[in-house]
């Protein structure tokens, strides 16, 4: 019997732990998240980043406001 290199492992005997997840050989999958291989994902980090400043900012002039006008 031969064993072609596409077939998985056979599984471990029982009592020695979980076993590593097989992946068959060939191209690494593309990643489903942002990543630099993207143009667009620099001005998306961007934008947020600005936005949670603005926010944050936002939310502090408004706490401040709130406690100078006692509501």
């Amino acid at each position: 019997m031969t064993d072609r290199p596409s077939d998985p492992p056979p599984p471990p005997p029982p009592g020695q732990g979980t076993p590593l997840e097989y992946r068959a050989p060939g191209p690494e999958p593309k990643s489903q998240w942002v990543t630099d291989e993207h143009p667009g994902s620099g001005w998306l980090v961007g934008c947020l980043l600005l936005l949670t400043g603005i926010g944050a900012v936002g939310s502090v002039v408004l706490g401040v406001v709130w406690f100078l006008m006692g509501c």
